[in-house]
């Protein structure tokens, strides 16, 4: 038990990796709790990514070494946030409201439950035992990303071409720990959604009322905690996953124009989504792509925003892919068939299917519940294509590569499509935020 609470405890050591960036004063305006939580998320990327770069040099993993050098980029990253000042809006202070306070109990219960379900093991992932953990335990023995075992053809079912920040993070608390501990990555799913619903009161609240930024984090933290319940994701990557997107599109969303500092830490929270799933990358592009089209920049700066924003992605990316390249004579991500081979006859099925998986979760409320919202709202804003359009492009997606495999895809959309759709429904609530908050101006310069 006590090698779990340090293998636990080892994701500390995050923020310290990423609060050199995040100690710049732009961010102060998030709070205090927000930035702790959002350092976090940053030194993962530092980390993990430091991690792969080593390997890709032949230098072995050493925690002390790794956690000194993401600490480092870290702190050579403000110098991309540049002379960002903190003139926007922060988020308000006083005492709580009636619907604050029921928000905030709703928050606790549903982390409590997230935390009863994971201890008890009643929402441990199969893939944790499949590919997640083993790969972990791979990395940490070759102290990098063991190209070996990656390329052992009857070890083929581990998904080689998977991106590496969760085995590598996992690598990481297994080094400092000792060993591997099962339960311990179980319970990142209560972990990591504590962090969101701690983080996003802060975010939101910097360009919505914070009455509204407590409710939506309720209502985002209730839906997530069943859908992670539901769908078993204790100890797999799709926490991680949610953690980077929903916290990425909630700085791109304000009805502010949105300033270097702000633009940047969601590039690399971008990044993060692409280096922890698959589906990660097409997110980033389409959540970078549409803030470029949409979102508050000002109406200058379209080049320095898509730099900023899509940057880290790409790098992250291409790292990936070049490792892949050069260790495994790979390049890009398993897929299920050409592109354009689509089964357009099961449509029907599919999307039946799809719907009757996601009833799953409370007969579907996860994603009822915004959709009405943003119907009572009656409008939606240009700022809340972000993460409306996002949302449906990502839908859309989904269903298309469900045409593909062949055969009947009732089994793959059982298994999957609880967890994939889950990031619809935060996207859905961040949109039902622009139907009824006063726009905020303010003369800070844009990207």
């Amino acid at each position: 038990m006590r090698t779990g609470f340090i293998w636990l405890a080892t994701f500390l050591a995050f923020p310290l990796a990423g609060w050199p960036l995040l100690s710049h004063r732009a961010y102060r305006r998030l709070g205090l709790t927000s930035r702790f939580v959002l350092s976090g998320a940053v030194g993962c990327v530092t980390v993990t990514t430091v991690m792969t770069v080593s390997t890709v040099l032949g230098i072995r993993w050493y925690p002390p070494l790794i956690l000194l050098s993401a600490a480092l980029v870290s702190g050579a990253a403000r110098l991309l946030v540049g002379d960002s000042q903190d003139r926007l809006r922060v988020a308000e202070q006083g005492r709580l409201q009636w619907a604050e306070g029921v928000a905030l109990g709703v928050i606790f219960v549903s982390v409590s439950a997230a935390t009863l379900a994971a201890s008890s093991a009643a929402v441990t992932s199969a893939d944790l035992f499949l590919f997640w953990g083993p790969k972990a335990m791979a990395f940490a023995r070759a102290r990098g990303i063991d190209s070996a075992y990656l390329g052992d053809p009857v070890l083929r079912y581990q998904h080689f071409s998977y991106p590496p920040l969760v085995p590598n993070a996992y690598a990481f608390a297994t080094l400092v720990a000792g060993r591997f501990t099962w339960m311990s990555a179980v319970m990142t799913f209560p972990l990591l959604l504590a962090s969101l619903v701690l983080a996003l009161p802060g975010v939101l609240g910097s360009w919505c009322s914070r009455r509204s930024a407590f409710v939506a984090t309720a209502c985002m933290g209730a839906s997530l905690a069943l859908i992670g319940q539901e769908y078993l994701v204790g100890g797999n990557a799709d926490f991680s996953l949610l953690l980077f997107e929903v916290l990425a599109v909630a700085l791109l969303s304000g009805t502010q124009p949105v300033d270097r500092a702000s633009a940047f830490l969601a590039g690399i929270l971008l990044a993060g989504a692409s280096a922890a799933k698959v589906e990660g990358l097409p997110f980033a592009i389409c959540a970078g792509l549409l803030f470029v089209a949409f979102g508050r920049r000002g109406g200058s700066g379209r080049l320095a925003a898509s730099a900023l924003v899509l940057g880290p992605s790409v790098f992250v990316t291409a790292l990936w892919f070049g490792f892949e390249k050069a260790r495994l004579g790979f390049f890009g991500y398993e897929t299920y068939g050409p592109f354009l081979a689509a089964d357009w006859k099961s449509l029907g099925l599919v999307l039946w299917k799809t719907a009757a998986a996601l009833a799953d979760a409370g007969r579907g409320f996860p994603w009822i519940v915004p959709v009405a919202a943003i119907a009572v709202a009656f409008r939606l804003r240009r700022e809340a294509l972000v993460a409306f359009g996002t949302a449906m492009t990502l839908a859309a997606f989904f269903v298309f590569t469900y045409l593909h495999g062949g055969g009947d895809p009732t089994l793959w959309i059982i298994w999957s499509a609880g967890r994939i759709f889950a990031v619809i429904s935060p996207m859905l609530v961040i949109s039902s935020l622009h139907g009824r908050e006063k726009t905020f101006t303010s003369d800070t310069p844009s990207i």
